[in-house]
């Protein structure tokens, strides 16, 4: 979160990324938050890593991290996954 804090995005992404194939739900809801908070600064850069991502991303990582989007774009992961 202080990368975030410090609008440094990439090392968030690059650790999001690591914890794609982690078993523990734990890990994946931590991961959508993060996410979540990359969105509410600079939410191009969110959707393109989670579109980018999107077929290995958990759900409950998807479900938190666009837990903040409209409902438009909200609606478009969710029919996605």
């Amino acid at each position: 979160m202080a990368f975030i804090a410090g609008n440094k995005f990439v090392p968030t992404l690059r650790i999001a990324k690591k914890l794609l194939g982690d078993k523990e739900d734990l890990m994946h809801k931590a991961a959508g938050c993060a996410l979540r908070e990359v969105w509410k600064r600079n939410p191009k850069l969110c959707e393109k890593f989670l579109l980018t991502n999107y077929q290995q991303l958990p759900s409950t990582t998807i479900r938190y991290a666009i837990e903040r989007m409209e409902e438009r774009k909200r609606k478009k992961f969710l029919k996605n996954n």
